[in-house]
């Protein structure tokens, strides 16, 4: 080879060198931006992440506020329609006592045998909570007979009586009590 053509040579190569190392710098540069607007794109993204986590953290503390309100407010609806319905089947004297619909609904589901064939079980448990009076017995025996709407095997059972009487399953829940209620008082020596 002749010196020209390693002139030549030697040229191209420098142009190619100045070249590659010119695009590396250029595209260092431009990758580095990219990077800057990347890493400050994210940044500023996972601050207003941050932001957004803080502002729910706020708004679900005053949702779980606004819980307690409600079963608060849950709780004395409750009393107020337990007091309302009660009327329906009894007299609303002291002790209250099943009143003619009461009676209807005793007669016609059937509730009343319902509740002789679970009274031992209720009076012991009724028993077990140790009332200290029979206005406390009546609302414990009230209370316990009407979670049994909410036990698997007596479901079906009450539904049926529901359906064949055409009361609902807290009316005669409600009645199955009161018509054992005097029994579970004398059981328990209080007067009535």
């Amino acid at each position: 080879m002749s010196t020209s053509e390693w002139i030549t040579i030697l040229g191209i190569a420098a142009g190619l060198f100045v070249t590659t190392i010119g695009s590396v710098w250029h595209l260092s540069n431009r990758f580095g931006a990219l990077s800057e607007k990347v890493t400050g794109s994210l940044t500023e993204r996972i601050n207003r992440l941050e932001n957004s986590v803080d502002r729910l953290g706020d708004k679900i503390e005053k949702i779980d506020e606004s819980i307690g309100d409600i079963r608060i407010e849950i709780a004395e609806m409750q009393v107020k329609l337990d007091i309302l319905w009660r009327r329906n089947m009894a007299n609303s004297n002291s002790p209250i006592v099943l009143n003619e619909s009461g009676l209807h609904a005793l007669e016609v589901s059937k509730i009343g045998v319902f509740a002789n064939d679970h009274y031992l079980e209720i009076i012991s448990r009724v028993r077990s909570f140790k009332p200290a009076n029979a206005y406390q017995a009546q609302e414990l025996l009230i209370s316990l007979v009407n979670r049994y709407k909410k036990i698997d095997e007596y479901r079906l059972t009450l539904q049926e009586a529901a359906f064949t009487s055409g009361y609902d399953i807290d009316s005669l829940l409600f009645v199955a009590a009161l018509s054992i209620r005097d029994r579970v008082i004398s059981d328990l020596n209080f007067s009535n």
